[in-house]
Formats: C-alpha cells, sequence, structure tokens
C-alpha cells in the first residue's frame, strides 16, 4: 500500500497533514496546499501567508494578518471526542501569536462562541486554553482555563505536540518529550457542536468569523491533525521521524 506521506508518521486518525517539502502540497507561488492524509481537505493561505525555502521549505506568515486557513474539519476533528496537534514550527518576531485556533459561533439557542487554542507569549512560553462565552457579554457564560509549558526556542524550529483524550486530560510535548500530563479540560469544553464559522486556523485566532487577531510571526515546516489523542510512543515516533530534517 502507498501513501502521500511518510509511513513512519503515525497515520491513525490522520485528518490534516501539511508539508511544504512534498511538492504534492505546495509549491513556490501558490496560495493553496494540498492536504495529504486521506481526507484530503485542502486549505488556503490567507492575506499573504506564503511558500517560503529559507533552511528549506515552509509556510511563511508576518505575526500581522496572516493565517493558513484549514477549512471546516469540526464534525471529523471531534467525532471521537478527543484530538491532537502535532506542528514543526518556528518562531520569528516578539508578539503574541497563536498556534492552532478552533473557533465555534454557535446560533443557536443564543449566541456562543467556543475556542480552543495554544498561543505563544512574549515569555517565549506556550499557553494552552480554551472558553465558552457569549458573542456579545464575554462576562455572561464565561469560561476558561489556561496553562503555561516550559520554555520554546525563538529563530529555531521545534516540535510541539498536544494531545486531549476523552477525559480531557492534556498532555504537551516539546521535542517529543513530555513537558506536562496533569491538566485536564473541563468535559463540559470538549462538546463542541458543529453550527457556524468552525473553520480550523493555523498561526492565528480571529475575533470575527473570517477577521484575524493575534496572528504568529513563524515558519510552518510540518502540521499533523489527528481525531485521536496519541500515545506517548506516537508522539515520538513522529518527532524521530521528521527530526533529521533539522539536524536533531
Amino acid at each position: 500500500m502507498s501513501f502521500n506521506f511518510s509511513p513512519k508518521i503515525v497515520q491513525e486518525g490522520l485528518i490534516l497533514y501539511i508539508d511544504p517539502v512534498n511538492k504534492n502540497c505546495i509549491t513556490s507561488g501558490e496560495t493553496a496546499y494540498k492536504d495529504l492524509s486521506k481526507l484530503k481537505s485542502d486549505g488556503l493561505l490567507v492575506n499573504g501567508a506564503a511558500y517560503d525555502n529559507s533552511f528549506f521549505p515552509n509556510i511563511k506568515t508576518d505575526g500581522v494578518n496572516d493565517y493558513i486557513n484549514a477549512n471546516n474539519l469540526t464534525t471529523e476533528l471531534f467525532k471521537n471526542n478527543e484530538y491532537s496537534v502535532d506542528v514543526w514550527m518556528q518562531i520569528n518576531g516578539v508578539n503574541r501569536g497563536d498556534i492552532f485556533n478552533i473557533k465555534e459561533f454557535i446560533s443557536l439557542p443564543f449566541n456562543i462562541r467556543h475556542d480552543i487554542g495554544a498561543y505563544i507569549e512574549t515569555s517565549n512560553q506556550i499557553y494552552i486554553w480554551t472558553r465558552i462565552d457569549t458573542v456579545l457579554n464575554q462576562n455572561n457564560g464565561w469560561s476558561q482555563v489556561s496553562r503555561s509549558v516550559g520554555v520554546v526556542p525563538r529563530n529555531t524550529p521545534f516540535c510541539f505536540t498536544l494531545t486531549v483524550n476523552t477525559s480531557g486530560r492534556i498532555s504537551i510535548y516539546i521535542n517529543g518529550v513530555l513537558d506536562n500530563n496533569t491538566w485536564s479540560l473541563s468535559s463540559s469544553l470538549l462538546n463542541i457542536i458543529d453550527n457556524v464559522g468552525s473553520d480550523f486556523w493555523i498561526f492565528s485566532n480571529r475575533s470575527a468569523p473570517t477577521t484575524p487577531s493575534f496572528s504568529l510571526n513563524g515558519n510552518l515546516y510540518n502540521f499533523k491533525l489527528y481525531n485521536k489523542s496519541l500515545s506517548q510512543i506516537e508522539v515520538l515516533q513522529n518527532y524521530n521521524s521528521l527530526k533529521n530534517r533539522f539536524g536533531l
């Protein structure tokens, strides 16, 4: 059996795979990428996010309003009520920027916004957070949890992996090494109803369905999204499959 991605990478549950090194994914001058997973959910580079071949091929964003729109993956992503994000990236600049953002604008029974994301703070730490609030009154129904993880490098590629299991337990890995395994989401924050505005954004948050905010100044070297919680062995497998690219 043949695959559009390295057989060394964990394949089970893979619903989005972006690898700019693979010319079947994206090449110079293109403003869209081809999803290399079996789901084939292709996406767009928005507001100047662009293919870049410095160091080696990547998608570069400038931290102003660039982002990568992976389209509506919410139903597929949460079908098992667990997920994983696995990304090789580089941070440039000094401002806050989001690594990924899942945002729902649910219209019934009333306007609710549900966010899950991870962002880089100016302290070089990654913060993981989620919230539920009403769009018109953020003090009504507000619920937020946040956790910082170890300091990560700037201007140097690194691997960040986040897994969430069905109990809401979050495990965070930096370069394949477990950083934290004791933080949990409330189960009520896991259940997202697919309704309106459920596009999955990479390297940006948004203050409205189509308005970017907290865009990341960085380089995306590889991005994998799973609708399963990767085990520690699987996280290390993914890390080992790509680390030689970065001289690690």
